[in-house]
């Protein structure tokens, strides 16, 4: 837990904070933890075994509100309706209430508008945690304390997801795979490993095979974005959100292909194995390692970086892949 968070607990809650930091840097864990924090009967650090910290957790407390927004943005009518009447009630059980706005970089000026006299004068019990990536307008920020957050550390993605009820040697796994981003490491169940390793598996079969195979290996990889967002999707989701879903997952798995490739490079300095992000591959990534010249794992590497390049320009990811694909098959013969 971040110290200025500690402190808020052991001194007392402000009237706002923004949480600002890259995706799954940890800020909606952190903003939860505040909150049970503060409402937990135990002192200092949540203990997270009460009926309490269960409740918050798992979504349910009436005095720890989440707000997303309905659509592309939070509109006028969302924040005056739900948002702002929220902040006027009094806590339902506990002392103290709050309301956490997760991707708060979706309140344009006039819905910004609309919150700024409730976060001017807030009740003394209620308090926001505003959760974005970046910057918020200056009407807003100004208003609010500011915790930075980076991603996380491998130790304390570990820890969350243990305290998650996930085991020990699966919660390093993740962790180990995840690029510092807690919520891959929540994705990373045996059917997304699964998925991963099909994905792992694609520099050997293209060293294997002809040409044709590395247009194989496009529409395979295609295919796993594809079968993860129809798992992940249901019919109610906003279009938004499965676009995002699926560039999320198109650039998972390259970086899952680039940590093939980096781990080659690994060997081939001749560093210790305790640094390959794939050590489950270390036999196959050994042979890749003999039969690549050392120039091959980087210049993969760049290929993969342009193709998360082009398709954040256009996303025609038959384009992109297949000649992703020509160009890996090119270095592995």
């Amino acid at each position: 837990m971040k110290l200025s968070i500690r402190r808020a607990i052991d001194q007392g809650p402000s009237h706002a904070y923004v949480f600002s930091g890259p995706p799954a840097s940890g800020k909606y864990e952190a903003a939860i933890e505040f909150a049970a924090g503060v409402l937990c009967e135990s002192s200092g650090a949540p203990c997270r075994d009460c009926e309490i910290c269960r409740r918050i957790w798992s979504g349910v407390h009436p005095d720890v509100l989440i707000f997303e927004p309905e659509g592309t943005s939070y509109l006028v009518e969302q924040v005056r309706s739900e948002i702002v009447p929220e902040a006027s009630l009094a806590p339902v059980e506990a002392a103290h209430r709050f309301l956490i706005i997760r991707e708060a970089e979706r309140l344009n000026p006039a819905s910004s508008n609309a919150l700024l006299k409730t976060l001017e004068e807030p009740l003394g019990n209620v308090t926001f945690v505003l959760l974005a990536p970046g910057a918020l307008l200056e009407t807003i920020s100004s208003r609010c304390q500011v915790v930075a957050f980076e991603h996380m550390s491998p130790d304390e993605i570990i820890a969350a997801l243990e305290a998650q009820g996930i085991d020990s040697d699966a919660a390093r796994r993740a962790a180990r795979i995840s690029g510092g981003r807690i919520d891959r490491a929540q994705r990373l169940d045996d059917e997304a490993l699964a998925a991963r390793d099909r994905i792992l598996g694609i520099p050997s079969r293209l060293r294997a095979g002809p040409l044709a195979a590395a247009i194989d290996s496009a529409a395979e990889l295609k295919a796993a974005v594809e079968e993860q967002v129809a798992t992940e999707s249901d019919t109610d989701r906003h279009k938004r959100e499965i676009r995002r879903a699926r560039g999320e997952l198109f650039a998972e798995y390259l970086d899952a292909l680039a940590s093939w490739y980096r781990d080659v490079a690994v060997i081939q300095s001749g560093a210790d194995d305790a640094l390959l992000i794939n050590p489950e591959w270390k036999d196959q990534l050994a042979a890749e390692a003999r039969a690549l010249p050392h120039s091959a794992p980087l210049a993969a590497q760049d290929f993969i970086a342009q193709t998360r390049r082009d398709w954040a320009r256009n996303p025609r990811e038959e384009i992109w892949l297949e000649r992703l694909m020509v160009a890996l098959h090119a270095l592995e013969h």
